[in-house]
């Protein structure tokens, strides 16, 4: 009777976990050639904001290890004088989940304050990113930075800790990451955070707006 108990559990088990197990990991192929196109139409300047082009360019090391499948970067500032350096990646899903500011500009010898922090973004759908106190002593001056990214799943930011990145953006077909720069400033003052909320507000429209 046992055996036969444990003969049919086994065979439920084989027959329906399978299918449910490959119905829990199963995600549609990301069109990348679409993808690139929208990427190609987003509009990253704010109304009365002044833009110009960045000049940040990925070599072919860093593009095939993090996957990227395009980039844009623009260096804006907004009509108070704050400026950012915005870049946008659009990559696989791998390596780039790791790839945060602070691992990023400590790599390349800059000095990183403190820790992480999550900044809430207000407003409806908007999320979280996260920031980081960054200073270019070696290269330049002492004068602070913020660095700060999100991951775009629409509708919303997305900035899990890098605990639980992998749980939580593992499963995504692509990933559409936003990092920005803002000079002179750190992550605790209001202005700062107010700033970032404002951006990626505005971004998150336009991606929106595109379908994305």
């Amino acid at each position: 009777m046992i055996r036969l108990l444990v003969a049919t559990v086994g065979m439920i088990v084989l027959t329906f976990l399978p299918t449910g197990f490959e119905r829990l990991i199963r995600r549609d192929p990301a069109d990348f050639a679409q993808l690139v196109s929208q990427l190609d139409e987003v509009r990253l300047c704010p109304e009365n904001w002044q833009l110009r082009e960045g000049t940040y360019e990925f070599n072919d090391f860093w593009r095939e290890r993090l996957g990227l499948h395009a980039y844009r970067t623009v260096v804006l500032t907004n009509p108070k004088g704050v400026q950012l350096t915005v870049l946008v990646m659009l990559s696989e899903t791998g390596e780039q989940l790791f790839h945060t500011p602070a691992i990023c500009y400590e790599a390349h010898g800059c000095e990183i304050r403190g820790d992480e922090i999550p900044v809430l973004l207000g407003g409806e759908n908007q999320g979280e990113s996260r920031a980081v106190e960054v200073v270019f002593d070696r290269f330049a001056d002492d004068t602070p930075r913020t660095a700060v990214f999100a991951y775009w799943v629409a509708p919303r930011w997305i900035a899990p800790a890098r605990s639980s990145v992998r749980s939580q953006l593992g499963s995504q077909p692509f990933l559409l990451k936003v990092q920005i720069l803002v000079e002179d400033a750190t992550p605790s003052d209001v202005e700062t955070k107010a700033v970032i909320g404002e951006y990626f507000s505005f971004l998150g429209e336009q991606l929106r707006a595109l379908g994305i």
